[in-house]
């Protein structure tokens, strides 16, 4: 007898959770129903995105072939990339 007690207590457990969580999954698609009909909202009123912040660097670094005359420029984002970018044209040429 206290065997089925027990299981009839556990599974009326397991149907609360999971009561309590499709009321959350409800609850998260309507969130996101809405947030994607607010975007669309601003769209259509004429709101865009800002452009994405490019980065520019100061300074650049040029590699010349001697042989063929071909020079490539690349910008100096830092001494440690500078010298891992020449050490792969050493090491690839």
């Amino acid at each position: 007898m206290t065997q089925l007690q027990q299981q009839s207590c556990f599974l009326n457990r397991r149907k609360l959770l999971n009561k309590r969580r499709e009321r959350v999954l409800k609850n998260m698609a309507n969130w996101r129903r809405r947030k994607s009909e607010i975007r669309q909202e601003r769209i259509d009123a004429g709101w865009r995105p800002e452009p994405k912040f490019v980065r520019a660097y100061r300074f650049e670094f040029g590699v010349r072939n001697k042989a063929t005359g071909e020079i490539v420029w690349h910008d100096l984002k830092s001494v440690r990339h500078a010298s891992k970018a020449l050490g792969l044209v050493l090491k690839y040429i």
